[in-house]
């Protein structure tokens, strides 16, 4: 039976190599293309009045809020009297396109659908700032690169810059203009950054600049003046090293810097879905439908009326948006009966802090609705974990009955060097911040070249091993084969971990970026048993089963006689 398990392993791996291929990239294509089932048309409250004549945004590529503190024209902004100083914390990945759609819509990525650039002009459908001043001819302005048009379109009128000298003039222009009267104008500054994770650090003279210009053009007693970022700079030398751990939590960590009509001095840090809500009540427009944060009260010129009443209009929103959700997941709802409860207090106390009480509550629900609708679906795909456990079991027993020990320690072998070369070698982690331009197919071609390099080692070691320990070449065959069975077996298990918690598709919730990752490894991985070796396209498998029967008949010892 043992000569047989290799010949029939051959076969096997290379159809689970050719199925791992076909996984990989409908796994990502359900990821990328992803839909939100979560943009129906619910309706708002009435807004309060605008609490200033025009906002003006200056969104400043690629600002960190530990940069912005060495930029003096930022700090001096800082300084003024009715300014608040907020630090936006981004929810990775930091990929611009899902991070900018945040910005300006209130809903994290797995709401408002705009994931990467596969599937952008599909998935568009979130409620906007600039859509809600569309409806009530309010315009909207932006000088800056495409990726306003691609994500926001005829909401808002473009117009494209090359340089930031050429973005500072136009929006000046613009302010300037006695017929546009925009009412919200929009700058994107260090616009020659590239469009992925290593874009171009903004240079603080750049900044200067550009904000000395636009400031002797406002009226700050009418006008308010914003300085935000989409994400921040990672490491430029990216090619050759990755982004750390902490280089990237400090890269979602960007500056929001508001001062002028309607803002008081503040010091916070609030996650980014707080800013539109926070704008919508600048504007006097409702705050999009689709938000999932409140909007950062403490740092708006509000009291009395005009603050219970904004606390009330944001808490309804988000209610109506939750009863949806519920509604999508299949879940009983939860945030009207939340509401109702403290709707009385959050109408007459006039505090800002009832409204964040209210919101951690609320997260606390969503939170508990979403752990019974996953914990409900893992139940459904119990059986496919179980059945994996059983298989697995199976084939271990199977070769230890045949008393097949080699295989054990090349596995051994193989997760060392894949460790080593992973987080040291490579410096790599579980990250998405490895895919530039929310990309990640030359990250797994890396990938799968590094695993092919390390499968032939451990090849190539196990068979010399059991070539010179043993007189049938076929014995050697099957040894080589169950080792590489047994990784392939290991990054399986991965594959129906990742199954079992998030499935294949996605149609309700994104999958942890963490576990998505470890299964396109895994995938990549497999699928890398079908790439070729030295120019000849020969499944790795085979090759290994005909190298090991190779180096057998060349190593095969003469049998040592009896007397």
């Amino acid at each position: 039976m043992r000569p047989l398990i290799g010949l029939v392993l051959i076969v096997a791996l290379t159809l689970l190599a050719a199925l791992a291929q076909a996984a990989s990239g409908q796994v990502w294509a359900s990821y990328a293309n992803y839909r939100s089932p979560y943009l129906a048309a619910l309706p708002q409250d009435t807004p309060e009045p605008a609490l200033t004549s025009r906002v003006i945004v200056v969104l400043v590529r690629g600002l960190r809020a530990d940069q912005s503190r060495n930029i003096a024209s930022l700090n001096r902004l800082r300084e003024r009297d009715n300014s608040a100083d907020i630090t936006l914390e981004l929810d990775p990945p930091l990929w611009r396109l899902p991070l900018l759609m945040t910005l300006f819509s209130g809903a994290n990525a797995e709401t408002h659908g705009a994931i990467a650039g596969q599937g952008l002009h599909t998935n568009l459908g979130a409620n906007t700032i600039f859509l809600e001043l569309q409806k009530r001819d309010k315009f909207s302005s932006v000088v800056g690169s495409d990726t306003w048009d691609r994500l926001f379109g005829s909401t808002l009128s473009l117009e494209y810059a090359m340089t930031d000298e050429q973005a500072t003039q136009a929006a000046i222009g613009i302010l300037n203009d006695p017929v546009l009267k925009a009412s919200f104008v929009g700058i994107e500054l260090n616009v020659n950054a590239t469009s992925d994770t290593t874009n171009i650090a903004p240079q603080a003279s750049n900044i200067d600049a550009s904000l000395t210009r636009l400031l002797a053009a406002l009226d700050l007693s009418k006008e308010t003046l914003i300085v935000v970022s989409d994400r921040g700079t990672l490491s430029t030398s990216f090619r050759s090293t990755p982004p750390t751990e902490a280089d990237e939590i400090a890269a979602s960590r960007v500056p929001l810097i508001m001062t002028g009509a309607g803002i008081r001095s503040v010091r916070a840090a609030v996650k980014a879905q707080a800013f539109a809500p926070t704008l919508a009540i600048l504007l006097g427009v409702p705050i999009p439908i689709h938000a999932q944060s409140v909007p950062i009260l403490p740092a708006l010129q509000l009291s009395g009326r005009g603050l219970s009443e904004n606390a009330d209009h944001s808490a309804a929103q988000i209610t109506t948006f939750y009863e949806n959700w519920a509604t999508a997941i299949q879940q009983p709802r939860f945030a009207a009966e939340l509401y109702q409860s403290q709707r009385a207090r959050l109408r007459e106390g006039g505090d800002a802090r009832l409204l964040q009480n209210f919101e951690v509550e609320l997260n606390y629900r969503r939170q508990t609705a979403l752990n019974t609708r996953l914990r409900n679906d893992m139940i459904m795909r119990l059986p496919l974990l179980a059945g994996a456990i059983l298989c697995a079991i199976g084939f271990i027993g199977l070769l230890i009955s045949q008393r097949i020990w080699w295989p054990f320690f090349g596995v051994l072998v193989y997760a060392a060097l894949w460790s080593v070369i992973f987080f040291y070698g490579r410096q790599d982690r579980l990250s998405f911040s490895m895919f530039p331009d929310a990309e990640p197919f030359s990250y797994l071609a890396r990938v799968g070249r590094d695993n092919i390099s390390i499968v032939l080692f451990v090849g190539l070691l196990v068979a010399l091993m059991t070539a010179r320990n043993t007189q049938q070449a076929l014995f050697a065959v099957t040894d080589v084969l169950s080792s590489l069975a047994l990784i392939v077996l290991a990054q399986t298990l991965v594959v129906v971990w990742f199954i079992w918690q998030w499935n294949y598709t996605f149609t309700h919730f994104l999958p942890d970026s963490r576990a998505l990752m470890l299964v396109l490894i895994a995938l990549t991985q497999i699928s890398s048993l079908l790439q070729p070796i030295a120019g000849v396209n020969v499944p790795v498998p085979l090759a290994l089963g005909a190298l090991a029967l190779l180096l057998s008949l060349g190593l095969k010892r003469e049998p040592r006689p009896l007397y």
